[in-house]
């Protein structure tokens, strides 16, 4: 009974999932009235990586993964979409978040690159999203 308990449990929270939300703020989706929000999905959210997928707009699936490590100061990681985008979208690394980055592909050629942070011990928390088309996202969940 106690093995049947803990199996169950181990599947329950290996299939935690999350969704973000991308909000255009800069290219051609974000010119659209009135604006859409993609609803992206994220999976084992209680572990270090997972599966995240979305569907844009025009019907197109993409699908990748993403994987966030424990809070990294002074990295000498040169690129960096928070660094690049994140002032000008108004969401600003305070330094003791954990760090993210996904990245998805699209059944018409798309690719989506997403970096986040997270509060320690949270599945919670925003980023900055940048696409081939050119659109830009502020990220939230």
């Amino acid at each position: 009974m106690k093995k049947a308990i803990f199996i169950l449990v181990t599947l329950v929270l290996s299939s935690c999932s999350i969704t973000l939300d991308l909000y255009p703020a800069k290219g051609p989706l974000s010119n659209h009235v009135p604006i859409k929000v993609i609803k992206a999905k994220a999976t084992n959210v209680t572990s270090n990586s997972g599966r995240c997928f979305l569907t844009l707009p025009d019907g197109e699936y993409c699908e990748g993964r993403w994987s966030s490590t424990a809070g990294v100061k002074g990295s000498t990681n040169n690129y960096s979409l928070l660094l690049t985008y994140g002032q000008e979208l108004g969401l600003a690394p305070r330094g003791n978040e954990n760090r993210g980055y996904a990245m998805l592909l699209g059944t018409k050629g798309t690719s989506i690159e997403i970096e986040f942070l997270t509060g320690a011990g949270t599945a919670h928390g925003f980023g900055v999203a940048k696409d081939t088309p050119g659109n830009l996202f502020r990220v939230l969940f």
